[in-house]
């Protein structure tokens, strides 16, 4: 597996310089959620179970927050993440939960996918709607699936106090 890093040594606050690996034709970009400030073993277990299907499993790590009271903040560095990210994203992209609002922003950036996995997104229900901020983004990916959960606590309550809307996650666009 290979890492892509945003951040700024170890920081979960603050971006570097991005360590771009190179990768085959067909590679399975990762994008961790909010409040992970290590993905590594999340990312090992995708790598080794998906492997073989892709010519390279690249984890994109991002200052998402260690704070759980930091959502707001982290929704910007998302936002800045995505645009740094958008120049390197191709193949496939599995996102969870705000690491969805990167992939989101990349694909704004002008990014182009084969398959993009939003699973439990962190981003309002509508947002992928024609004429909302996504719509037009996720055209630059071939297929979209939105995995979503009804029963999901973080985003029935959390996102819902923090946001006053939906999820995407929660309830499908």
């Amino acid at each position: 597996m290979k890492k892509l890093n945003l951040r700024w040594g170890n920081s979960t606050i603050f971006f570097g310089t991005p360590q771009v690996p190179e990768t085959g034709d067909t590679p399975l970009f990762l994008i961790h959620g909010y409040n992970v400030v290590n993905a590594q073993n999340a990312y090992d277990e995708i790598a080794k179970r998906m492997g073989r299907y892709y010519t390279d499993v690249v984890g994109v790590w991002w200052p998402g927050s260690e704070f759980s009271w930091a959502f707001w903040l982290a929704r910007h560095r998302a936002a800045k993440a995505g645009k740094l990210l958008a120049p390197w994203l191709k193949g496939d992209v599995e996102a969870h939960s705000l690491g969805c609002m990167v992939a989101l922003e990349a694909l704004l950036a002008g990014a182009k996918v084969r398959n993009l996995i939003l699973a439990a997104a962190a981003v309002d229900n509508e947002s992928i709607l024609k004429g909302r901020r996504y719509g037009d983004a996720i055209r630059n990916a071939e297929r979209v699936l939105v995995a979503r959960s009804m029963h999901d606590n973080v985003l029935r309550t959390a996102y819902r106090f923090a946001r006053l809307d939906n999820a995407l996650g929660l309830t499908g666009p």
